[in-house]
């Protein structure tokens, strides 16, 4: 049964104009989807390549709201980002350290070259890898 089936025998109704049928490219949310994965949209790579390096609270929290859209494409988003969370607690005192900059440019790097998540096969073989720390938890189905 294809998905246009099931839509009908369902019961929703489609708006034709807001329909697009046999794309080999979809954006949704932010992201593109199509035969290979998910990426995020290149507009929103560009967009947070060209921020500048955080001033202060506002702006390093602008920053990571716009990276976090992306963390699911960066490898240990969080330790990566953990030095710039700790700025954000009120009572530390915003300094732009040698770290946080050499970590702002690994994260843009790697936002540049951003990983494409690839569509999951429920007929491949499954395996759940999760690993806790202190700083974070994560999951991987693989």
């Amino acid at each position: 049964m294809g998905v246009l089936q099931v839509i009908q025998k369902s019961g929703p109704t489609l708006k034709l104009e807001k329909c697009k049928i046999k794309c080999d490219k979809v954006s949704y949310l932010g992201h593109s989807i199509d035969a290979e994965g998910i990426s995020p949209k290149k507009e929103l790579m560009n967009t947070i390549l060209g921020i500048t390096e955080p001033r202060n609270k506002d702006q390093l929290r602008s920053f990571l709201g716009m990276t976090e859209y992306c963390s699911k494409f960066v490898n240990n988003y969080t330790n990566k980002t953990k030095n710039k969370r700790e700025l954000m607690m009120k009572s530390m005192k915003y300094v732009w350290s040698n770290e946080c900059k050499s970590k702002f440019e690994q994260i843009n790097a790697t936002i540049n070259k951003a990983l494409i998540l690839g569509i999951f096969d429920c007929k491949a073989k499954t395996i759940i890898s999760v690993d806790a720390n202190k700083i974070g938890l994560g999951g991987a189905l693989e």
